[in-house]
């Protein structure tokens, strides 16, 4: 066990400063090629581009965003034209978020650029070691979440 809190070393801290680094450059690649969506947006396309016609709920739940965030990025995606919302067949007080074909459009450039930026991260280390910290903040999210997601 950890016997002193310090910042620097601290799951949060690392993780976070990843976090934000890898979408900083995901962010700079998407402006320099001219892309049309911001890298919050591509969260919500990625999972529209595996699964098309989920409900605001379930893409909220996926990308752990509230109902507020996610009504906003999916307006501005509906301006731009990349998707669109239609009411479902069995309930129509449900809206599904569907892909234009313009939205569709952008998934191979998309995720090559993202492919890319996960390259970048991954150089120089080696699939054991790439594994195990795949495998370690699996654990960690399935902890917090099992421990605490009825405190919530």
């Amino acid at each position: 066990m950890v016997k002193e809190y310090i910042l620097e070393e601290s799951f949060g801290y690392l993780t976070g400063h990843a976090y934000r680094s890898i979408n900083r450059r995901l962010k700079q690649l998407f402006e320099s090629e001219g892309h049309p969506i911001t890298v919050e947006q591509f969260g919500v396309m990625v999972h529209l581009w595996d699964n098309d016609g989920r409900c605001q709920h379930e893409i909220a739940e996926i990308l752990d965003k509230d109902k507020p965030s996610i009504s906003r990025l999916l307006s501005h995606l509906e301006k731009k034209g990349l998707l669109e919302r239609k009411a479902d067949d069995s309930d129509c007080r449900k809206k599904l978020i569907h892909l234009t074909d313009s939205g569709r459009m952008l998934e191979k450039a998309s995720k090559k650029l993202a492919l890319q930026v996960y390259n970048e991260c991954l150089n120089g280390l080696v699939e054991t070691e790439i594994n195990t910290t795949k495998e370690v903040l699996r654990n960690i999210k399935s902890k917090l979440i099992h421990n605490y997601s009825t405190t919530l």
